[in-house]
């Protein structure tokens, strides 16, 4: 996400952070699954307060990418 306010420079993008539901929604997968993933280091996490999961929106865009096979 670019700050598009007046006055402030657009250099600086945040990428949204996405819930573990939100996750599971997205790649129609179960949270066990999910959970498991992030234990073998496929999917990098953000931790919050010690508990809170929370994934970056692209490392998801990047995993649906590598699995896309044509």
């Amino acid at each position: 996400m670019t700050d598009v306010r007046p006055g402030k420079p657009a250099s600086r993008t945040l990428d949204e952070l996405l819930t573990p539901d939100e996750v599971t929604a997205i790649l129609k997968v179960t949270k066990p699954w999910l959970y498991a993933q992030v234990q073998r280091g496929r999917f990098p996490i953000v931790r919050f307060n010690g508990c809170s999961l929370r994934f970056k929106a692209s490392d998801i865009q990047r995993y649906i990418d590598r699995q896309y096979t044509a």
